[in-house]
């Protein structure tokens, strides 16, 4: 009977080794992210001054390009798109400018940041992919060069990838 009992026991043992709680190798089956993430996204800017109490929408884009072999950066270039008179000088701030960013694979996507002010945007700026969406954030500090005195200015773009 001894023999039954142990048998058995090591049979359920053996089972237990074999459960798994889950796909731990999900985010690295998606590859490099700076190729998965890459293409361009269309969408809206909105652009917040909180300095002069201003706020605009204005519609753009943003191109995600992998910057030359490396896997986890991405070069980001903005666009914006039929801007009014009014918001041109606004939209200026964004339009044809670039920074380099690290992007990295999360949960159902892409997370990017760079957290040094870099490339023609002279920024610092974040965002997240989902599932072809696309939201970030980019904040602008403006220094005037004679009187020294900060204008901050908050831009959020969200769009989708073109496909």
């Amino acid at each position: 009977m001894k023999k039954y009992i142990y048998s058995f026991l090591i049979l359920m043992m053996s089972c237990l080794v074999m459960v798994s709680c889950g796909d731990d190798d999900a985010a690295a089956s998606k590859g490099a992210p700076a190729i998965g993430s890459a293409g361009t996204y269309t969408g809206t800017w909105t652009i917040i001054n909180e300095t002069q109490g201003t706020s605009y929408n204005i519609p753009g884009s943003v191109v995600l390009a992998q910057k030359g072999e490396l896997a986890y950066v991405t070069n980001i270039t903005t666009y914006c798109t039929g801007a009014t008179t009014e918001e041109i000088e606004v939209a200026g701030l964004i339009d044809g400018k670039s920074a380099i960013s690290n992007i990295v694979n999360y949960t159902n996507g892409y997370a990017f940041s760079n957290t040094t002010k870099t490339g023609t945007l002279n920024t610092q700026c974040d965002g997240r992919i989902d599932s072809g969406s696309m939201r970030t954030k980019i904040r602008v500090i403006k220094t005037d060069l004679f009187t020294g005195e900060e204008e901050k200015i908050d831009v959020t773009f969200v769009g989708k990838k073109e496909e």
